[in-house]
Order: structure tokens, then sequence, then C-alpha cells
């Protein structure tokens, strides 16, 4: 290889370098920010978390990886998996929509009775 051609690969090298420190900085900070205010991190209108039970097993283990996107209630149907709020155990709930009311939907885990 060619001195020219070393040159650009280290060029590209170093973007790429410079791309996922930024990226990673990124989400440490949107992170930080998002434990202090006690809500999932959102990047891009996309969260993610770590499942901390085995509620929703063996659809979704526990210590299991998820992203969700905040959708429109509109859209949400029987069946879905969706990410709420529980303000009695101040924690997000993984569950599935097994009905929609007039009041709201009713959800369970999916290894719940």
């Amino acid at each position: 290889m060619n001195k020219k051609a070393k040159s650009i690969v280290s060029k590209i090298i170093t973007g790429f370098i410079i791309f996922f420190f930024a990226l990673a900085l990124l989400i440490l900070f949107f992170g930080i920010r998002s434990m202090v205010a006690n809500k999932p991190i959102n990047i891009f209108g996309y969260s993610y978390s770590v499942v901390p039970t085995e509620s929703m097993e063996p659809e979704i283990h526990a210590g299991d990886f998820v992203l969700s996107k905040k959708v429109p209630f509109e859209d949400l149907k029987v069946n879905d998996n969706i990410v709420y709020y529980s303000e009695e155990f101040n924690i997000y709930i993984i569950h599935k929509i097994i009905r929609i009311e007039d009041e709201g939907l009713i959800t369970k885990g999916v290894n719940n009775n």
C-alpha cells in the first residue's frame, strides 16, 4: 500500500473512532439525564432498557435488552408489548396488552397469572 492510500485509510479509521466516541458520549449524557429524571433513555425517539424480571418469559427473558418507541395511543392493539410507568411501584414495566377498554388498557406479564 502506498503512502497516500495509508493516509486515506488512517483518516477513515480516525473518523470512525471519533464518531463512535462522540456517540458513546451522547449515550452517556442521555443516560445520566434519564437517571436523574427517573425516565427511560430516549435517543431519536427510541428508548432502551434491560428487562428486570421473568414476567414476560418465554417471549422476553430477564436480562434481555429491549428497544421501545413511543407511539400514539390510538396505534396500540391487543397483543402489543408495551412499556409503561407504574406510579404504584415507581418503575417502568413491560407487559402485553390483553384487552382495550374505554377506560384504558388491560395488560399483564406473559408469565403472570
